[in-house]
């Protein structure tokens, strides 16, 4: 259920969730996240900003704990190294 609660999670963390382009999400895997084992998915989006401009794309990786989305973490290099992304069309059709 890591896609619909990542979802629910992208409609309020992003300012204007209308009009992401270029969504790309990696399946969860186990990653070593701050000395302890994790469920890490990796996010690639790009974000419509307040003045209807786009910008760079960005990667976020996004920790599980128990199952549940625990946090977003914003730099995300060392944790997506080597994630293979796929589409993720749902992100860009949602809506505020």
């Amino acid at each position: 259920n890591y896609r619909a609660e990542l979802l629910a999670f992208m409609k309020t963390y992003l300012n204007n969730p209308a009009g992401v382009h270029d969504a790309a999400m990696a399946d969860p895997v186990q990653r070593t996240v701050g000395g302890r084992l994790r469920y890490v998915s990796c996010l690639r989006f790009t974000p419509r900003e307040s003045d209807g401009s786009y910008r760079e794309v960005r990667e976020r990786a996004v920790l599980y704990v128990d199952g549940r989305l625990d946090h977003v973490v914003e730099n995300a290099s060392d944790s997506c190294a080597g994630a293979v992304y796929a589409p993720f069309p749902e992100l860009e059709k949602l809506t505020r």
